[in-house]
């Protein structure tokens, strides 16, 4: 079976289907991918997987959705461990330095949760209002826990500020997939990160599928079923919020929010 990650898939600057692919790569010996204008993607796997595959060159490419039928049916606990060593010893090797406004997260106590914004025109129902970034900003407050924004540069949003990180020069290639998973994964070991939450993206599912780190995403049935209803039927700390709205979600109800309190912080 064989995947293609690349512009046609991810689009310009999306990357969430990659962490998908390297599931469904790692967990199935017969998968391969196939990269399109993507050396970043095409440097992680290269990084983090031993090649180990059979050639299925003339193979047609499979649809993306395929991945979630390998992960529902291979996914167990701690599968990705040789991925993530492969990222801890790519970062002793080269000696990375965490950059300064994630040590900066670190050397703070409090316990965070990651707030994920998104503003894309790809499936722009997905994309994360002002307003329900401050509901769960205020949600994170309400339990004595720092909201970390992540994303793209959003005004008065009175959150710590991660927003646009990766476009610091330490994330850029080579390795940036492999930087990004490890800077951000140092917020759950040393940092007090508790939980990410947010708007269903793909960017948010490599700390539980490679990781295990609890990551809460709302979603529609129409947006969410059946692929990521699959995946996250399957990764126990990645947890579908199911929610309905009709062309974006602006708001939460209280019924909403409670119930995401107990997911988080309970």
């Amino acid at each position: 079976m064989k995947f293609k990650i690349g512009k046609s898939i991810t689009g310009e600057s999306e990357f969430g289907e990659i962490y998908h692919m390297a599931c469904a790569y790692k967990l199935d010996e017969n998968v391969t991918i196939e990269f399109e204008e993507f050396p970043a993607g095409e440097t992680f796997f290269k990084t983090c997987f031993t090649e180990n595959k059979r050639d299925q060159t003339n193979e047609e490419i499979s649809h993306a959705s395929k991945s979630a039928n390998i992960i529902q049916q291979r996914f167990f606990s701690n599968c990705m461990n040789d991925c993530v060593k492969k990222i801890n010893q790519l970062a002793e090797d080269e000696d990375w330095k965490l950059p300064h406004k994630f040590q900066q997260l670190c050397d703070d106590p409090a316990d965070k949760v990651l707030l994920w914004h998104r503003s894309k025109k790809y499936q722009s129902q997905r994309n994360s209002s002002f307003l329900l970034i401050k509901q769960m900003r205020d949600l994170c407050k309400r339990n004595d826990t720092l909201p970390v924004l992540i994303g793209p540069k959003l005004e008065k949003h009175e959150c710590e500020d991660l927003t646009d990180f990766w476009k610091e020069d330490f994330f850029q290639e080579p390795n940036s997939i492999a930087k990004q998973l490890w800077s951000l994964s140092f917020l759950f070991k040393k940092g007090g990160a508790i939980a990410s939450l947010g708007v269903m993206s793909g960017a948010m599912d490599g700390l539980s599928m490679l990781f295990g780190y609890k990551t809460v995403f709302l979603a529609r049935h129409q947006d969410a079923t059946p692929r990521m209803q699959k995946v996250s039927s399957s990764i126990p700390n990645l947890i579908w919020h199911p929610v309905e709205f009709r062309e974006k979600l602006t708001i939460l109800s209280e019924a909403h929010l409670n119930s995401l309190e107990s997911k988080i912080w309970c």
